[in-house]
């Protein structure tokens, strides 16, 4: 097994949400989140790890006027294999 050189490894930038540590995700599928196992991707995903997370959340899709859906815990969710629009 061959190590890949540097210029080999693809880079992937990490996005947060503005103001916080808590990654910003896009295209993350939510069948794993849910508890039936099913679902296309969120648009974007960010779980908050706090009340201010939570806010800056808000914050963020009423400046980029996107939808939001607040998942919770997934449990007996059904979401649509084409996915959800804005963050979830």
């Amino acid at each position: 097994m061959s190590v890949p050189k540097p210029n080999q490894i693809p880079f992937k930038p990490q996005l947060y949400l503005p103001g916080t540590y808590c990654p910003l995700q896009s295209q993350v599928s939510l069948a794993s989140l849910t508890s039936f196992r099913v679902g296309g991707p969120a648009e974007w995903y960010v779980a908050p790890r706090s009340l201010e997370d939570l806010q800056a959340s808000f914050e963020w899709v009423n400046h980029q006027k996107l939808p939001m859906t607040l998942l919770g815990a997934g449990s007996n969710l059904l979401i649509s294999d084409k996915g959800l629009p804005g963050l979830v």
